[in-house]
């Protein structure tokens, strides 16, 4: 006979619980400023020091700063730990709904704040994982910080498409808006831009004549990871919309059967934007 209080006490150990609050996302952004300098618009006549202050530097050019191969790697530890946090949880979620549908009764066991206190839906995942994909986006494409910046948002696009499809959607206004706002991204990172926070959309930026500082676009061998990505991710997320198309009732009226034609099409739209910035065919090698 099966021992629930076992079980129950299983999950008030073992279940890890993350929820990330939109205060707990501008903590975030704050401590990427600590990180990053480039928030600091620069006038063109002032030397990049440490010694700046943002009430020093009035006017002037938004002129980006480098990252220094400290600041690198303190961004890097910073996320990864977020992403394991992330994983953890997420991997969590799929072991309580694997035994769930195993043993119907679990969800009576589980901990009183699973609800709310877990990467429970799809929503609550994007919460978590968008403040990650901004913080990597605000990485200026300078110098080595180009590859960096380009491996991370590989990274955690990657994990993204793949996690995505193991939820059910809750919201598709806000997920359609998370992969338009990646798409977006990425058009930045292959013009090399810088990303503005605000617009939600990468900026140009023009370096002054006499630095060393130089504007570094991202590899061939990125973008053609980029592309694959792009092709399978899209492909995996096509066959996840039908599957939950599937279980949807027929349209009623002709206005859900527009809505519904509508979603699709948003769906098959997906990447467009990016994939066309790369051009039809791969260019040659850097």
């Amino acid at each position: 006979m099966l021992n629930f209080a076992i079980i129950h006490s299983y999950f008030i150990v073992s279940c890890y619980f993350i929820s990330i609050s939109e205060y707990e996302f501008q903590e975030e952004l704050a401590e990427l400023r600590l990180l990053i300098t480039h928030f600091k618009p620069i006038h063109s006549t002032m030397s990049a020091t440490s010694n700046d202050t943002p009430s020093s530097i009035n006017g002037g050019s938004n002129i980006p700063r480098p990252l220094t191969a400290a600041q690198e790697r303190r961004l890097t530890d910073y996320l990864d730990n977020k992403l394991l946090e992330i994983q953890r949880a997420y991997k969590k979620r799929c072991e309580v709904h694997a035994l769930a549908d195993t043993i119907p009764l679990i969800p009576l066991f589980l901990p009183r704040n699973y609800e709310t206190s877990t990467l429970r839906t799809l929503s609550s995942y994007i919460d978590a994982i968008h403040p990650l994909f901004i913080l990597v986006l605000m990485i200026p494409p300078l110098d080595s910080a180009v590859h960096l910046r380009a491996s991370l948002l590989l990274r955690l696009t990657g994990e993204f498409l793949d996690c995505m499809p193991g939820y059910d959607p809750d919201d598709f206004n806000k997920l359609l808006d998370m992969l338009d706002e990646i798409d977006r991204g990425w058009q930045a990172l292959l013009r090399s831009q810088v990303w503005d926070e605000k617009l939600r959309e990468g900026v140009d930026t023009v370096l002054p004549p006499d630095t060393d500082i130089k504007i570094t676009p991202i590899s061939q061998t990125d973008r053609t990871r980029l592309r694959s990505l792009l092709i399978s991710g899209t492909d995996k997320l096509e066959e996840w919309l039908e599957v939950i198309v599937s279980r949807i009732d027929a349209p009623d009226s002709e206005t859900e059967a527009a809505e519904l034609e509508e979603l699709r099409q948003r769906f098959d739209d997906l990447f467009d934007a990016t994939l066309a910035e790369m051009g039809e065919f791969p260019e040659s090698s850097q």
